[in-house]
């Protein structure tokens, strides 16, 4: 899992077992939770995640050496910047 994955997962938990994510030692018991969570735990969270998540469908299909292959768009700071 990518450190991007690992925040959005801490961050998308906000309680665990009657402790809201307010106070530092709260977020401490959410950050090892989610450290912690079962692989398919994670894995079914990330999806469920992913399901309802507004995101834009980057993926786009592209012909090369005749054949079709699908790829994805990265829309990051180098999209709007590239190394300037």
């Amino acid at each position: 899992m990518s450190v991007d994955q690992s925040e959005k997962k801490m961050e998308s938990i906000v309680q665990v077992n009657s402790q809201l994510s307010r106070t530092a030692p709260c977020q401490e018991t959410i950050n090892s939770f989610s450290q912690n969570m079962l692989a398919r735990d994670s894995v079914a969270l990330r999806n469920y995640i992913q399901s309802i998540s507004p995101d834009i469908d980057l993926t786009s299909e592209i012909e090369i050496g005749g054949e079709t292959v699908s790829v994805s768009i990265p829309l990051t700071v180098g999209f709007f910047w590239p190394n300037s």
